[in-house]
């Protein structure tokens, strides 16, 4: 039996991604991405699956809990995790400000914030610092920490993990990854007496007695193998998603059901009518790169900060170089949110430098007509007039809550792609299922709750 870890194995419904052309990759993604809620090789832990369900459950009621003692959550990881981290807890300090009047949602990625950007791998083998940063978050009352790891590996959070253990009064601690803890990381970890695998099973034990949860569905390796970025990243999103949109609500367990129906639901659509324009996009990129020339993102709000996520993973991912893929931000800084604010200020490095006005100012005119930009969600029409003015390959995005795509009466043609896909935003979500309780406990009706779910799920649209 094979005893590699499952996020570092190769999956074989991707051997042949490298020689497939766009169209193929695109059904290689669908494939691989289905795993997600199918499962894989039997393995008991899936999305779907009821155990996890419970497991689920019982991480919201715990952050219930330390949130009605006016306790804070602490997401923090290394990597594509610790920028998931930042990204959520931004999201939901949204969310809950918004609906609860509240911002309970800290965030550590190691390395600082500079490491939301460029890799900082020396100290993610540092579980001491882990600690350290967590013991220095300034917050009041209890703390639910949710540490993410995809491989059960990180020493950074392993660290973390163990310093919650070890004051139980304090911290509630919640391990999220994608492979069975019998697979987490046992190498001994340098100047520290514990292996994350030791740490692991000590989590396990408090889970029995309802002090701490481990939340690792097993949805097999990912399709570039090792990219944890890819499915791993997604599972990541949903799996936090789902948790603290439960924490929000009081009747989780059929909150919990439509929640997940909804990602399968969003899935199966995406792919079902975004292949042919994603095909497009994909080979517009590809050109750009085996032309050694460059790909933009700019975008708003979260999804303009997942172009600058996928831009920072590229490097260590696939040996880019920091110009070569990048990403800009509707707003920059101030939009961005992170701890340390405008890190170009910090640094003096423009690698830092994320603005609309950097990007056009600066990049677009020396853009040449073997460069790709990307243009994610809402961006001003102005911006989106100038850049398809340009020379470049230009790739559109939009998302919103609109019945109706997008026309600018511009038709797409062999450089450019224009993609739109009707889906609601996490905070409409929330919005939805807060009206979806108060019009049951007002009229107790079931058609009330389909009408709401109706209008809940969107539809991706391409054209």
């Amino acid at each position: 039996m094979d005893q590699t870890p499952i996020t570092e194995r190769s999956n074989a419904l991707s051997a042949n991604v490298d020689l497939s052309s766009p169209a193929e990759m695109i059904d290689i993604f669908r494939r691989c991405d289905q795993e997600i809620f199918d499962g894989f090789e039997g393995f008991p832990l899936s999305l779907q699956s009821a155990a996890l369900k419970v497991k689920i459950l019982k991480a919201a009621e715990l952050c219930r809990n330390v949130f009605q003692q006016g306790g804070s959550c602490v997401l923090s990881g290394c990597g594509t995790s610790g920028r998931l981290a930042f990204l959520m807890a931004r999201e939901f300090n949204a969310i809950y400000r918004k609906q609860l009047g509240m911002e309970p949602f800290r965030y550590i990625i190691a390395g600082g914030d500079e490491a939301l950007f460029i890799s900082k791998e020396a100290v993610e083998d540092k579980p001491w610092e882990g600690a350290r940063e967590l013991e220095e978050i300034d917050a009041k009352g209890p703390i639910l920490f949710v540490g993410i790891t995809a491989g059960l590996s990180a020493p950074f959070v392993a660290g973390q993990l163990d310093l919650c253990l070890r004051h139980p009064d304090h911290y509630v601690p919640v391990l999220m990854g994608f492979n069975p803890t019998h697979q987490a990381r046992c190498d001994s970890i340098e100047n520290w007496d514990k292996s994350f695998r030791d740490v692991a099973s000590l989590v396990e034990d408090a889970e029995k007695d309802g002090k701490a949860v481990v939340l690792n569905p097993i949805v097999g390796p990912d399709t570039v193998a090792g990219s944890s970025r890819m499915k791993s990243g997604s599972v990541t999103k949903i799996l936090l998603e789902v948790l603290f949109l439960l924490a929000m609500k009081g009747e989780l367990k059929s909150s919990l059901d439509s929640i997940l129906r909804y990602y399968e639901e969003v899935h199966r659509s995406f792919y079902s009518l975004a292949a042919e324009p994603l095909a497009k996009a994909i080979s517009l990129c590809g050109q750009s790169l085996l032309s050694s020339r460059h790909i933009y993102y700019i975008g708003q709000s979260t999804n303009g900060i997942l172009g600058l996520i996928d831009a920072s993973e590229c490097p260590p991912t696939y040996g880019a170089t920091t110009d070569d893929i990048r990403g800009f931000l509707l707003g920059g800084y101030d939009e961005f949110g992170n701890k340390d604010g405008d890190l170009v200020e910090l640094t003096g490095l423009s690698v830092y430098k994320i603005s609309e006005d950097y990007f056009l100012y600066h990049i677009l005119p020396a853009c040449h007509e073997e460069d790709t930009i990307v243009l994610i969600q809402s961006v001003t029409p102005e911006l989106s007039a100038v850049v398809r003015r340009s020379c470049c390959h230009v790739v559109e995005i939009q998302i919103s809550e609109s019945s109706e795509p997008v026309n600018d009466g511009s038709d797409s043609s062999d450089r450019s792609v224009r993609m739109h896909f009707d889906l609601c935003d996490p905070s409409a979500f929330v919005a939805d299922q807060v009206a979806l309780d108060t019009q049951r406990a007002l009229h107790g009706s079931a058609h009330h709750q389909r009408q709401s779910l109706r209008k809940l799920y969107g539809r991706p649209q391409s054209q």
